[in-house]
């Protein structure tokens, strides 16, 4: 009986739905910030993925991990994804060859063709933006609150408030020039509130109710944070993975904020909490 229960477990798992509904969790993961169906983002459509790499797989995989910006002059280059298995690269192949299945790609034209792109909430969208690093991803939060994470030092970089971006600059310039935020910045972050000094690497980040949880490793501990926004301000979530049983979190002052937390104690801005549960700061604007 087990190795039967054993059998249709398996074939569960590798049956053809419960892979279409894995490549399309990990595309929109991994992906989906990036790449649209039909129109240039920040990458190439989806129209155009499918017919350069339709029947490629082996030649998707490569530019995957080893991307160079030859799909279009000046296009952004993508990032390396090392960080996400050949096995998981793979099903994003296949996911996105059945969705783009007969896609025709929609032409830039001048003027802003794209005005209602960034218009809802939640969005996330990888961009180039002033005062962040060039592997940097910004998040309008239901409301108007809004920020940009740099995946390049894993950490937050500002926060601002009112419209999301302003992305047709960058869009039209494809990639030379930048986007800027629609809303005024009112906290800006000179560092990552953990200590600084170790060894950082981005793991990615994966999607729950339209937002995302960013993962790195700071030397040997994993950390997953996550912003969501609050009716007076929002949350700030930390979980550690590998930490000690206690750590320290350094937030900057800012008279626009109020700290708090579900856990540990403060001195001043530094907060001292447990690791064995997830540490959550609440973050009220004060003005």
């Amino acid at each position: 009986m087990p190795n039967i229960l054993t059998s249709l477990a398996l074939l569960l798992v590798l049956s053809p739905a419960h892979a279409a509904d894995s490549g399309k969790k990990l595309f929109t993961d991994n992906c989906s910030a990036c790449h649209q169906p039909l129109v240039q983002l920040v990458g190439p459509p989806l129209a155009e993925i499918n017919r350069l790499y339709r029947g490629k797989e082996a030649e998707f995989l490569k530019w995957c991990h080893d991307p160079n910006p030859h799909i279009r002059k000046n296009l952004v280059q993508m990032p390396v994804m090392t960080h996400v298995p050949v096995a998981d690269l793979k099903q994003i192949y296949e996911h996105i060859m059945i969705i783009s299945k007969d896609l025709k790609e929609i032409k830039q034209k001048t003027g802003d063709p794209f005005p209602d792109t960034l218009a809802k909430r939640p969005m996330v969208q990888r961009m180039f933006l002033d005062k962040t690093g060039p592997a940097s991803i910004a998040v309008a939060l239901p409301g108007d609150l809004n920020f940009c994470w740099d995946a390049g030092e894993c950490r937050l970089r500002f926060l601002w408030k009112g419209d999301f971006l302003d992305a047709y600059p960058y869009w039209r310039g494809n990639g030379n020039n930048l986007a800027t935020v629609n809303g005024a910045v009112f906290h800006t972050e000179t560092a990552r509130p953990l200590a600084t000094g170790q060894p950082v690497k981005f793991l990615g980040y994966t999607m729950k109710d339209g937002l995302p949880t960013f993962k790195f490793k700071l030397g040997t501990v994993e950390v997953h944070e996550r912003l969501e926004a609050t009716d007076d301000g929002f949350n700030r979530s930390f979980t550690f993975k590998n930490a000690p049983s206690k750590i320290t979190l350094n937030f900057q002052e800012n008279d626009n904020l109020g700290y708090s937390s579900t856990s540990g104690s403060w001195n001043g801005t530094t907060l001292t909490a447990p690791t064995n549960a997830p540490v959550v700061v609440n973050i009220k604007l004060t003005k």
